[in-house]
């Protein structure tokens, strides 16, 4: 009871302790969770926008022979003894996985096939395959489906070359049967070990396409081409018949994982489940990429999301921390009389800090239940163990009874600035310092901490950067504020004097530094949050450098002018973009490898990509007879060429001599990872040739409501191009991608940790401001009590309302200032000195994040600076009213 009414006598402190424990407590339940949530959101959404393909596990085992290839057990004639082998292995394969990939498990496929068998009868290579389940994924629109046991094997010259005494059996999809003119009772020639005939006997179209029962070789419901002519299809046919052709043969157990069942918490042991089932597969099936590269890319962009929260949680928490402490300090400070009155009553400090811990344990213990309650209710998923809610309350009860041992045995001037003596402050300074530089040094000097999740010392820096710089500041600020001081002192007027007399005398220190912390982690949010959305934009320009970009085959030269003719379209530029191109120095191939080639019209290019002020004038100028096509080169591609006489790039229309005129780090549409390029004027590229240059793709400026109009342009282009070289008609080589930079940007912004990343900055640059306005008020309340004493002196003697809040505004304003200018130079430069550590690039689409200061974030600084000042007029406006200036020198009430 005693303890109770010892908070209602000093109900401010211990609301405004409440308030910190509630805000801290909700803060620590519910940011895991939110954490948790947006990360396994994130996961799902990178997950299911990948292929098909890249969300199953595929083990694979290749290298079986046929049946007069050798020996063999394989019961060819015995279909449900095949089927044991094949696919009844699919729950054996299943059940052998690590409990943590089993689980996830929500279908599977057995597929058997010959990847590359040769067909003569039709203009394509088929890739024969055995579909488990096929009848159940698709529907027959004319024949039957084939039969499960192969034809009897004929009698052949050549005894290790299979012969059927009728034609193998297979089915087609209509979109392949249409476009290679085949139906059923179609008779063609497979060439597998020799020379077997099969029959078209059923036509099939899919269920549902993008069923992972057809993501195999060679796709069973569609024609591919390389050259602009037919180069592979998918032919469904029994295992059976596979069994029979089968030297060089591949089964694959493909299962598909759900990708509502992932959660980013499970992501690491999800990986090392991969890596277990590859070792325990290892010798008998390969486990081929899939599901496994797409989650290790977002486990790498999650590494670098984590860092990022790392550190704008550590400047949060240390504010917070900081607030906290204060507001201790506060209210051992407001009962310094009444302890040091009862130690003269013969209470010792134990009786002290019981007295302490009571109080503080009815306010903090039920504060913190409610609010880890109050986060439990907000939306996320189940994150941790409510131990960080019990630390946080045994330290926030703590905290009060520290203040209370070391407060002195008697009454007298206090603050929450300075440590006990100017030795010990020294000292502590000093490590501080010493801290600060050597974890600096340290985590420049080996890097980021890969093999954990989080880098601690990653953490720490920013924090410890700028603590140290407040107190460096804070050590300097005094001598300015005393030269100003001396200099007011001439003049007339009291105001300005006694102001910087007393912000000279820098009364107040640890609230100033929470300032710089908070004001260091918002700045740092904001900052970062600006570079990474440029970042994002520039790698869309890198993909589309112009508002559409149109990608295919190769296209008539007429193409650009239809393109060009359609409404919206306000300019278009012909590029031709070759892969694995051979570049040649002084007549020699060896040891430069294969390069990207770009072939741009460079006066088109500037146009609709807005302008290209970086580009050598070379580049536009006429090809002389004799003069070498100047090219731009890669940096790594210009060095090699450099000490050549001549260079030459292997081109399709001829072999062009090249002379390099500039180099590049990076150039928009070009593959920055491989790094190996060169860029080519169109009109010099072309000159001299007598083959002319078919675009493959276009640039385009401007919007079309229609894209799906930009797709039948291109590919009715792609078309007139294949009738002008007498390519038969059997479908277009690649039909038409048409992809805007709107497109690509909305995909870089929803990549997996976006929303993580987003939040992360919004909070702490919100965060962050708010607690370092709560600290101005504390650094305004710190010195309210001689302040306060002053001001009743001097309105004794006439100062106006005016003139005392001017007097306010001299000592605070300066102090304030300079504590939010500090705190926003860290803040910008953390950006910069961390920038090589945190692996930025992975939440960017692989670009470099720019993180010079932008206007905005120097305005941002400005407000927070203006809203500082006035809650420090407000907070003293409001302690005035309470405290009575009046009485306040005459009954020595403290604020």
């Amino acid at each position: 009871m005693r303890a109770t009414r010892r908070i209602r006598a000093h109900a401010g402190s211990f609301l405004l302790l409440a308030v910190l424990t509630l805000t801290a407590a909700v803060a620590v339940t519910v940011v895991p969770r939110l954490t948790r949530a947006m990360t396994t959101d994130g996961l799902r959404q990178y997950v299911a926008d990948q292929p098909a393909g890249a969300r199953q596990l595929v083990l694979q085992q290749a290298g079986f022979r046929g049946f007069n290839a050798g020996p063999t057990d394989l019961p060819f004639d015995d279909p449900e003894a095949m089927r044991r082998r094949g696919p009844g292995r699919l729950p054996e394969l299943r059940a052998a996985m690590p409990a943590q990939l089993e689980r996830l498990v929500d279908g599977n496929w057995y597929h058997h096939g010959l990847p590359d068998a040769s067909v003569t009868g039709a203009d394509a290579r088929f890739s024969l395959v055995a579909i488990d389940g096929v009848a159940q994924a698709a529907e027959l629109v004319d024949g039957a489906w084939p039969a499960a046991t192969a034809p009897p094997l004929g009698v052949t010259e050549d005894p290790s070359a299979p012969h059927f005494s009728r034609p193998a059996e297979i089915a087609l999809s209509a979109a392949v049967a249409e476009a290679l003119g085949l139906r059923v009772g179609s008779e063609l020639l497979v060439s597998a070990n020799g020379d077997v005939p099969v029959i078209v006997v059923g036509i099939f179209t899919p269920h549902d396409a993008d069923d992972g029962i057809w993501q195999i070789w060679g796709n069973p419901l569609e024609l591919t081409r390389i050259d602009d002519r037919p180069s592979l299809a998918g032919a469904v046919t029994s295992e059976a018949v596979i069994e029979s052709l089968g030297r060089g043969s591949v089964r694959e157990w493909r299962y598909r994982l759900a990708v509502e069942r992932l959660d980013a918490a499970e992501l690491d042991a999800l990986i090392n489940g991969i890596e277990q089932l590859r070792r325990q597969t290892a010798g008998e099936l390969d486990l081929t990429q899939g599901v496994d590269l797409s989650l290790r890319q977002f486990a790498e962009s999650h590494r670098a999301a984590g860092n990022l929260l790392a550190i704008i949680a550590a400047g949060v928490v240390a504010a917070l921390a900081g607030l906290v402490g204060l507001a201790a300090a506060f209210a051992a400070r407001r009962r310094q009389a009444e302890y040091a009155l009862l130690r003269a009553r013969g209470a010792s400090r134990w009786n002290l800090l019981r007295r302490s811990l009571a109080e503080t344990a009815l306010v903090v213990a039920p504060t913190a239940l409610l609010g880890a309650g109050i986060g439990l209710l907000l939306p996320g998923l189940p994150a941790g163990n409510p131990a960080p809610v019990a630390v946080l309350a045994v330290v926030l009860m703590l905290l009060p009874a520290l203040f209370v041992l070391l407060a002195p045995a008697t009454a007298g001037r206090g603050g929450l600035s300075r440590l006990a003596g100017s030795t010990a402050r020294l000292a502590a300074e000093t490590a501080l310092l010493l801290v600060t530089g050597m974890a600096t040094y340290l985590l420049l000097a080996r890097g980021l901490d890969t093999g954990a999740g989080v880098d601690p010392l990653l953490a720490a820096v920013p924090v410890l950067l700028a603590a140290a710089a407040a107190l460096l500041v804070l050590r300097l600020y005094p001598l300015p504020m005393r030269l100003a001081g001396a200099v007011a002192a001439r003049r007339r007027g009291a105001v300005a004097f006694l102001g910087l007399a007393r912000a000279g005398r820098a009364p107040v220190t640890a609230p100033l530094v929470v300032v710089v912390v908070a004001v260091a982690t918002s700045i740092f949010c904001a900052a970062l949050a600006t570079g990474i959305t440029e970042g994002r934009a520039h790698a869309a320009r890198q993909q589309v450098p112009a508002d559409i970009l149109i990608t295919g085959g190769r296209y008539a030269p007429d193409t650009a002018d239809r393109l060009a003719d359609l409404p919206g379209i306000t300019g278009v530029a012909p590029l031709i973009s070759l892969t694995d191109q051979r570049v040649y120095a002084d007549g020699v191939h060896a040891e430069l490898g294969t390069i990207d080639v770009l072939i741009l019209d460079v006066d088109a290019y500037a146009r609709v990509s807005g302008g290209v002020d970086d580009l050598p004038g070379v580049l536009r100028e006429p090809r002389h007879e004799g003069r070498p096509v100047p090219a731009l080169a890669s940096a790594s591609l210009a060095a090699d060429l450099a000490g050549a006489t001549a260079a030459e790039v292997a081109l399709p229309v001829a072999r062009q001599p090249i002379e390099v005129v500039g180099a590049l780090a990076e150039f928009p549409l070009l593959d920055q990872a491989e790094g190996r390029f060169l860029v080519l004027p169109w009109a010099a590229a072309a000159s001299g040739t007598r083959v002319p240059m078919v675009p493959t793709g276009f640039l385009l400026s401007g919007a079309v409501a229609d894209p799906a109009a930009l797709a039948r342009a291109g590919d009715e282009g792609q078309q007139r191009f294949l009738d002008s070289q007498q390519i038969p008609d059997g479908g277009l080589t690649s039909p038409t991608q048409v992809t805007t930079r709107a497109q690509v940007d909305t995909r870089l912004a929803a990549t997996g940790v976006n929303a993580l990343v987003q939040f992360a900055f919004v909070a702490g640059a919100v965060g962050g401001a708010l607690l370092a306005l709560i600290a101005v008020a504390f650094a305004v309340l710190a010195g309210h009590r001689q302040r306060g004493e002053l001001l009743s002196r001097l309105r004794t003697m006439g100062l106006s309302r005016g003139q005392a809040r001017g007097l306010l505004t001299i000592e605070i304003a300066p102090l304030v200032v300079t504590a939010v200018l500090a705190g926003a130079v860290v803040g910008a430069l953390l950006p910069r000195l961390l920038g090589p550590v945190l692996a930025l690039r992975a939440v960017t689409g692989g670009v470099p994040v720019p993180v010079d200061p932008r206007p905005a974030l120097l305005a941002g600084v400005a407000a927070l600076a203006v809203a500082g000042l006035l809650l420090a007029w407000l907070v003293e406006s409001v302690n005035n009213r309470r405290t009575r200036l009046g009485q306040a020198l005459r009954l020595g009430e403290e604020s």
